[in-house]
């Protein structure tokens, strides 16, 4: 459950981020912001499809887990990386490589929590995946949201509204959850791997 809500504090983080950076560094419209946000959207999507055949292929939860979290992160630093140029066909790559990776390891990892709980017991082992999900979320967003604040103190009108030089930390904070949630994987999933025989 500790790895989905990481997943998750990173997924919003890049969302809310990456919109307000293409609203206020690029100058994007309402419109043109939900159309370039659309790599990071669909992605999960696909990597959530590329999950389900992994784990097929498989038969493991760490395969699709390990390989979605290490593409998440890759993602999150490359957009991070592209900020500065100003020039949004360089932040897709990033974009897409990150949604892939974020969609990958939620669908095996609730599986995988699905397998470990008895039948009856499952009705609530899935709400407790829905909190957890949620909670990431929103300590995503707080820590960023602190992040930024205490980074770029100059960063901030006078109504506290965070300009966009402020959204690399940001990025950067969902880049090293997202590190930080593949090392946990490291450790957490190899006794997943399937026995022989």
């Amino acid at each position: 459950m500790a790895l989905t809500a990481m997943v998750q504090a990173s997924q919003l983080v890049l969302l809310v981020h990456g919109t307000l950076f293409l609203r206020q560094a690029m100058g994007e419209s309402l419109r043109a912001t939900g159309v370039c946000l659309l790599p990071l959207v669909t992605a999960p999507a696909a990597g959530t499809f590329l999950s389900g055949y992994l784990l097929d292929r498989f038969g493991s939860i760490p395969v699709p887990a390990l390989i979605g979290l290490s593409a998440g992160t890759l993602g999150a630093l490359a957009w991070t990386a592209a900020l500065p140029s100003l020039e949004y066909g360089w932040q897709v790559p990033g974009m897409v490589l990150a949604g892939l990776g974020m969609g990958m390891p939620v669908p095996a990892l609730s599986a995988e929590m699905m397998h470990a709980v008895p039948a009856y017991k499952r009705t609530d082992a899935s709400v407790l995946r829905q909190t957890f999900r949620q909670l990431g979320g929103a300590l995503g967003l707080a820590s960023a949201g602190a992040v930024v604040l205490s980074a770029n103190d100059d960063a901030q009108d006078a109504a506290g509204v965070v300009s966009d030089s402020a959204t690399p930390a940001a990025f950067l904070v969902a880049g090293c959850v997202l590190g930080l949630a593949l090392l946990l994987a490291l450790v957490m999933l190899p006794r997943l791997w399937p026995t022989p025989g």
